[in-house]
C-alpha cells in the first residue's frame, strides 16, 4: 500500500504538494482571524469543511455533532480567555506547520536516513507481518497531527486497510454527545490544546522511533514444546500497589501500553482509560495510528522517544489534565527520549474460554513479542499492570503470571508490576516471592499455567489461580504435579 493514499496531499511522481485551495485556507489561517475570520468553534468546522471539499473528500465522514462538539468546546468549556489565545496564537502556528507539510513529507518519504539499526527509516505503511521501523523527527509528527486536528486525511481507504481512524472529528462529536462524558472529554482536548501550545512555542528537535514487531516463523515452530521445556529463571518481580507506568521508580523499562488491537483504541473517540490517557499526555503516540494497521496475534508495536507534555489525575470519568509537565527524560544518540511504550493488546472479553491452553499461549506469545528486543535493551526491565483486567475481562490472576514468564523469556532483567490497588492483586506478592524462593523456571511457571487452565475449563476446580497455588494448603496438592513436572525436565 502507498502512503500516498492516505495524505491529504496531491502526488505528482516524487513531490507533494496542497491542493491550491487549501494552501489559500491554510495561509489565512496562518495570519490570524484578521484574515481568516476563524474565532470561534463553529468557524473553525466550517474552514474545516472547506478545505476537505477543496481536496474532494466527502461530508459523510464528519458527523454534524463535530460542529456542535466543536462550538460547545470553544464557546462554553473553554474559559474565553483561553479560546481567544488559541484562535489569535495557536491556530496561526498550527497552520504555519501545515502549510509545510509538503516540505518535511519530501525529507520523511524520498530522503529517509540511514540510523544504528542499518536500515531505511522513512515515512511508509508498515503493514502487518512487517516488521520495520519508521523514524520521524518530533516537528514532522507535530505537523501529522495538526493535520489530524484539522480532519484533513482522506478515510474512505483506512478501514480498507486495517488502519485506525486518524482525524479528530469523531472526538469533537463525543465531546457534545450526551451518552458519553463530557468532562472527560473536554479535558482530553485541554491535554492535546496544550501540546500544541507547547510545540509552537519551542518545537523540539528529537526523534520518535515506531516499530512492528512480529513473531517469525522460526520462533513459533513447536512454540508449546518451547515453553513447556524452558529452563530461563524468572526474573525479579517487584509489586507495587501505588505509583503507574508512566512514572515507575527504579531504572529504565519498557512500559506496557493495555492497546487496543488498533493501536490508540479510543483515544481519539470517546475513550479514558490506561491506553487513551497515554496517548492524550504523550500526544506524539498519535502519530503511529496514520500508518500502523492493527496488530495481529503475534506482533507488537513499540514506540520509543514519545515525550509526555501534559500532567493529569484520575482515571475514565474522573480523568483530568492538571497542567504542563516538563519531560525530562535524557535523549538517546539519535535524539529519542528514553521513553520506550510497547502496545499488546489482550484478548477482548475471553470469559470461561481464557483458560484453553490455545487462549493461553496467544497471550503469552502476545507479551513475549513485546517484550523481546532486538536492539540490545535485554537489561532494561518491563513496567506493566493489570493488562487486559478491566473492561477486557481478563484474569489478572493468570495475566500477571504470563506476563511474568514471558518478561523472563525474553532476557528482561526484571517486571515492575502496578497493581492500582486492585483487591484482585492482593496476594500477588506472597506467590511471586514463593516462586522466586523455589527458584521456579519459565518451563516450570507455564506447566502449571496449563494445568491450572485445563482443570479450570473442565469444571474440575473452580478457585482463582492464587488460592489453588496457594503455598502454605496448596502445597500438598501441587507436590505431584511438580515432581512429574521436574522428572520431565530433567529427561529432556
Amino acid at each position: 500500500m502507498e502512503m500516498k493514499t492516505l495524505l491529504p496531499l496531491r502526488s505528482s511522481g516524487s513531490s507533494y504538494e496542497w491542493a491550491v485551495g487549501v494552501q489559500r485556507v491554510l495561509a489565512d489561517l496562518s495570519r490570524g482571524p484578521a484574515a481568516s475570520r476563524v474565532k470561534s468553534g463553529e468557524n473553525l468546522f466550517d474552514c474545516i469543511l472547506e478545505m476537505r471539499h477543496e481536496t474532494g473528500m466527502q461530508d459523510y465522514a464528519m458527523p454534524e455533532n463535530a460542529s456542535r462538539g466543536l462550538d460547545l468546546f470553544f464557546g462554553k468549556l473553554l474559559p474565553q480567555n483561553l479560546a481567544r489565545e488559541f484562535f489569535h496564537t495557536t491556530l496561526p502556528s498550527m497552520a504555519k506547520l501545515a502549510l509545510d507539510l509538503p516540505n518535511l513529507l519530501d525529507e520523511h518519504v524520498n530522503k529517509g536516513q540511514l540510523y544504528g539499526f542499518g536500515v531505511e527509516h522513512r515515512l511508509r505503511v508498515l503493514s502487518s507481518q512487517e516488521p520495520g521501523i519508521v523514524m520521524l523527527s518530533q516537528e514532522f509528527i507535530a505537523c501529522l497531527l495538526t493535520c489530524s486536528f484539522l480532519c484533513l486525511y482522506p478515510s474512505q481507504d483506512r478501514d480498507k486497510y486495517n488502519l485506525p481512524g486518524i482525524n479528530l472529528n469523531k472526538f469533537y462529536a463525543c465531546i457534545y454527545e450526551k451518552n458519553h462524558d463530557r468532562a472527560s472529554q473536554q479535558h482530553k482536548m485541554l491535554c492535546l490544546l496544550h501540546y500544541f501550545e507547547r510545540v509552537c512555542q519551542g518545537m523540539p528537535h528529537g526523534m520518535v522511533s515506531y516499530e512492528r514487531k512480529v513473531l517469525l516463523p522460526w520462533q513459533t515452530s513447536d512454540i508449546l514444546r518451547f515453553w513447556s521445556t524452558s529452563r530461563v529463571p524468572l526474573c525479579k518481580f517487584q509489586v507495587s500497589a501505588t505509583g503507574d507506568i508512566s512514572n515507575h521508580i527504579g531504572g529504565e523499562a519498557l512500559e506496557v501500553d493495555f492497546a487496543n488491537k488498533y493501536l490508540g483504541g479510543g483515544a481519539l473517540r470517546a475513550g479514558c482509560v490506561q491506553e487513551e490517557i497515554r496517548f492524550m499526555t504523550n500526544p506524539e503516540l498519535i502519530a503511529g495510528m496514520l500508518f500502523l494497521p492493527m496488530m495481529e496475534d503475534n506482533e507488537s508495536i513499540e514506540i520509543f522517544g514519545a515525550e509526555c507534555y501534559s500532567k493529569y489525575e484520575g482515571y475514565g470519568k474522573s480523568f483530568t489534565f492538571v497542567g504542563d509537565h516538563q519531560d525530562e527524560r535524557p535523549r538517546d544518540q539519535w535524539g529519542r527520549r528514553m521513553t520506550r511504550i510497547v502496545a499488546i493488546d489482550a484478548l477482548a472479553r475471553p470469559g470461561a474460554q481464557q483458560y484453553k491452553s490455545v487462549l493461553i499461549l496467544r497471550e503469552v506469545n502476545k507479551a513475549f513479542c513485546g517484550f523481546l528486543d532486538r536492539h540490545g535493551g535485554e537489561d532494561v526491565g518491563v513496567a506493566t499492570g493489570n493488562w487486559g483486567c478491566g473492561a477486557f475481562g481478563g484474569d489478572l490472576e493468570l495475566k500477571s503470571l504470563i506476563q511474568w514468564l514471558a518478561a523472563s523469556q525474553a532476557g528482561r532483567a526484571y517486571v515492575k508490576y502496578y497493581t492500582f490497588a486492585d483487591p484482585r492483586a492482593q496476594r500477588l506478592e506472597e506467590i511471586v516471592e514463593w516462586m522466586s524462593r523455589e527458584s521456579w523456571t519459565v518451563g516450570d511457571l507455564w506447566n502449571i499455567l496449563l494445568d491450572y487452565g485445563s482443570k479450570r475449563e473442565a469444571g474440575v476446580i473452580d478457585c482463582g489461580l492464587f488460592e489453588w497455588l496457594r503455598p502454605v494448603t496448596g502445597l500438598r496438592a501441587l507436590f505431584s504435579q511438580l515432581t512429574s513436572i521436574f522428572s520431565r525436565r530433567s529427561s529432556v
